[in-house]
């Protein structure tokens, strides 16, 4: 083919068999068209060619077909599927493909082609939407200043004008500033959509606009386009009168059959077009004259086929993005639009796009960090460091901490967003993702081993502070329940605890008079705890909206962090812009308590009803809840002795307690970012710029006599 096309030479066997494969279907584009069309060096014939396919291609409009570039309805969904579940481009092509049940094979290009058209056309259908619903409200907000108008001119008071001027806003810039917010948000999958898109449109050439347009009018006709256009036409009559007769004189010969064909020196040539590419080797004296048809018939070649529409990612048209997707998405996807039981395109694909985007960037740039080689514990806390969070939000579970929020997010990297339940059982059943405790017993979080679990005393201390824990919701029932700040039910739940019943303490003189009477108190369910931590029993993962809610408001947070460094990049150096290792939280020179220990919970849940108390409380109470804490401190620094660092950091906590008590009554919010520091919370700034952030940390001088 290659030799033929270029005008080299070869064999008579090789002219025939390249000649018969010619351009004799230049309405259905094949391998071999594409292949010959691209070997072609006159550009006016090139352009010719285009023309006819562009104009002569009678490309399916409605879902089904066996063609390489036809697909079935719920094929097209499968697809959609794939996107809810992993995102655009945020795993490698052939993992996403065969993730996908499709009914049967679809070329790779034309998967490729349907996962950027579906999400690029839903852009802009939600853009159109949110365009016309601005407009609507517009309209009626336009109507009823009217109707106000005309009511006080009968009452003869002056109606106030239009100043805003959106009674004669432009429903095109409407479209334009939806689409440009759209494209804003979610830049980036859209960037990458975007030049997917564009690298396929300039391999095939644009449909013909009257086609198109007819189809999506419901127009369309069969016979109307099977017809040949003024291009083909043109072609064949300027080639019968002019050329043909020079060829059949050296020749040439038509061979009989239902299409036009031609034979020479025992050559096939199935169209005109491999014709007059074959001319300039074979007969180089007719020449001038076959430039000169062709230079003809190129120059009435229609415009909108001849410069192929592009866009530009800078700056994109809603007219363009509309022109764009017309000609070069699937055309049964474009024609679907226009059904009653059509593919639902809807602003909540965007916004998983958008959250599945955040995912699969938050891991890459966890592990960029960290060598190839890197531990799963590693790994995960250096993924833990990049997760922002109030840590007032709800948790799916008491003994949730952030390092299974790390993978939790890691999990849905890998099987998909978890808005279905079928991606949390693939989570759930996927026995390599270690969990740690409580939902693991064979590996605790940080990838400890069974042995190391049973070897360690986290089962003694643990139960020595469930037995804290419900001596307090016993002795101090009134106090927990006068701090709200307090979760019993979270305690419960933590440390395994159960109501049992109590006999009454009586004398003999009130058991003879009444009959005997129990009392509900909470005790600790040792065999639970203990199946629970070490045992091979483990708790369940959390319900499916939990998880989802917990990673939706991780996974925007970070988006919002991200967007909000690259906006402050923009005016830095180079140098500036490096990535760089999280950095630590400010502890203000205050104790943080390392909330994440489940040992820590009692602590930190008396701490929050603390940071929760109002000037309801009287001093009294308040006092004796701080007794509860220093005294839970004492205990909680006499089991982690041997941790230094947990240790110091207790310490200070114990020292900083009592002084809350003595500054809460006289400044509440600079006093409670004592307490937000001790639980790892951001304090709040004050309403006065010029008031201080905590109190003021005062010592007495003694005096000394002279």
């Amino acid at each position: 083919d290659a030799q033929i096309l270029n005008g080299a030479g070869a064999s008579d066997d090789d002219d025939s068999s390249a000649a018969s494969s010619g351009y004799n279907n230049i309405g259905n584009e094949s391998v071999e068209d594409t292949f010959e069309y691209d070997l072609i060096e006159n550009d006016d014939l090139k352009k010719i060619i285009r023309a006819t396919k562009s104009k002569n291609k009678k490309e399916r409009h409605t879902w089904g077909g066996m063609a390489p570039n036809e697909w079935t309805q719920p094929d097209a969904e499968q697809v959609l599927k794939g996107l809810m579940s992993f995102g655009y481009n945020n795993i490698p092509l052939d993992s996403f493909i065969s993730s996908l049940s499709l009914s049967r094979s679809y070329k790779r290009e034309e998967i490729k082609r349907m996962c950027w058209a579906i999400p690029l056309l839903c852009l802009y259908e939600v853009a159109k939407d949110n365009a016309f619903v601005l407009n609507e409200s517009r309209k009626r907000a336009t109507e009823s200043n009217q109707n106000d108008g005309c009511s006080l001119s009968q009452s003869g008071m002056q109606p106030q004008s239009n100043k805003s001027g959106d009674s004669s806003a432009d429903p095109k810039d409407q479209l334009r500033q939806s689409l440009d917010k759209l494209l804003h948000e979610n830049n980036p999958w859209v960037s990458k959509a975007l030049e997917d898109a564009i690298a396929f449109s300039k391999t095939v050439p644009p449909r013909d606009k009257n086609f198109v347009r007819d189809v999506l009018d419901g127009m369309y006709s069969t016979k109307k386009h099977s017809e040949s256009n003024e291009v083909q036409s043109m072609l064949t009559e300027v080639f019968n009168e002019s050329i043909w007769p020079a060829l059949r004189s050296r020749g040439w010969k038509e061979v009989e059959g239902s299409k036009r064909r031609f034979s020479y020196q025992g050559n096939t040539f199935n169209s005109i077009a491999s014709v007059l590419n074959i001319l300039p080797r074979h007969h180089p004296e007719i020449m001038k004259m076959v430039d000169s048809v062709i230079s003809s018939v190129s120059a009435k070649c229609s415009s909108d086929v001849d410069v192929t529409p592009a866009l530009d990612v800078k700056n994109i048209a809603a007219e363009d993005m509309e022109s764009f997707l017309n000609n070069y998405a699937p055309l049964q996807l474009i024609a679907d639009r226009i059904r009653a039981h059509r593919i639902g395109l809807s602003k909540r694909i965007l916004t998983t796009l958008k959250i599945l985007h955040g995912v699969h960037s938050m891991v890459s740039l966890a592990d960029s960090k960290l060598p190839s080689d890197a531990s799963i514990r590693d790994l995960n806390n250096q993924l833990a460091a990049l997760i922002k969070i109030n840590s007032r939000a709800a948790r799916p579970h008491p003994e949730w901490t952030v390092t299974h929020d790390a993978i939790l997010i890691r999990a849905i990297a890998k099987h998909g967003w978890i808005d279905r339940q079928a991606s949390v059982l693939s989570i759930g059943n996927d026995k390599s993702i270690q969990w740690g405790r409580p939902f693991e017993a064979c590996a605790d979080a940080d990838g400890r081993g069974e042995e190391d679990v049973k070897d360690s005393d986290f089962t003694d201390v643990l139960l020595k502070v469930a037995e804290r824990a419900a001596s307090l919701l016993n002795n101090q029932s009134e106090l927990v329940h006068e701090f709200r700040g307090i979760q019993s039910c979270n305690l419960v739940k933590a440390y395994c605890l159960k109501r049992v019943n109590e006999l009454s303490d009586k004398s003999d003189e009130e058991e003879g008079e009444h009959p005997e009477k129990t009392t509900s108190i909470w005790e600790v369910d040792k065999d639970k705890l203990s199946s629970t931590k070490v045992d091979n029993g483990c708790e369940e993962l959390p319900p499916r909206k939990q998880l989802y809610l917990r990673a939706k408001k991780i996974i925007l947070g970070f988006i919002d962090d991200s967007e909000g460094d690259e906006e402050e990049k923009e005016n830095l150096p180079e140098e500036a812009t490096t990535v760089k290792a999280p950095v630590k939280r400010d502890d203000h020179g205050f104790g943080v308590l390392d909330v994440n220990c489940i040992d820590n919970f009692l602590l930190s849940e008396m701490l929050r009803g603390l940071l929760k108390s109002t000037s309801r409380h009287s001093v009294k109470s308040c006092n004796l809840l701080v007794t509860q804490i220093l005294d839970e401190i004492n205990e909680r620094m006499e089991e982690c002795k041997s941790d230094f660092t947990a240790t110091a950091e207790l310490e200070k906590i114990k020292d900083t307690v009592p002084f809350y008590i003595k500054t809460v009554r006289k400044n509440s919010r600079a006093a409670k970012n004592i307490v937000r520091v001790m639980l790892g919370i951001d304090p709040v700034p004050p309403k006065d710029p010029a008031d201080s952030l905590f109190p003021e940390m005062k010592t007495k001088k003694k005096k000394h006599k002279n």
